[in-house]
């Protein structure tokens, strides 16, 4: 007999969000000491990460929850968009490398090591929101 009880899809929810910003707050705060971010890069801010990891997760919840009304096999379809959308979000970092003219001055200071661990931080989102799923999905 299991004793794993299935949690509501919002419930999973808030625990892999929770857990995503929990991680994410402790890496940001690590590899800012350790990169020497600028003490003005908002993506390794509180609000930020707390904003992107509990939002990131319940877009996901959403989305798979969409999923698997509409789908006959919603789990392949799932990691595939999932997956889709991790690279997507890969973009939003190297949009820091743009060229001078057009790049924010709130970057300046940003090494490629900084944007990599904001691709990190995406992917905890993705593997919480992936974890989420496999709590009330089963």
């Amino acid at each position: 007999m299991s004793a794993f009880v299935p949690l509501s899809a919002w419930e999973a929810a808030l625990l892999a969000g929770t857990t995503a910003s929990a991680l994410n707050f402790g890496i940001a705060r690590a590899m800012a000491r350790l990169l020497h971010a600028p003490a003005s890069f908002a993506p390794f801010t509180a609000l930020p990460i707390l904003s992107g990891s509990f939002g990131g997760v319940f877009g996901a919840t959403l989305a798979y929850a969409l999923l698997i009304r509409l789908t006959p096999h919603p789990f392949p379809v799932i990691y595939g968009v999932t997956a889709l959308v991790l690279l997507a979000s890969v973009a939003l970092p190297l949009r820091l490398f743009r060229p001078r003219p057009r790049r924010s001055k709130r970057f300046v200071g940003v090494t490629p090591a900084i944007a990599a661990t904001l691709v990190g931080l995406h992917a905890v989102v993705a593997l919480c929101s992936l974890s989420a799923l496999r709590l009330w999905a089963g």
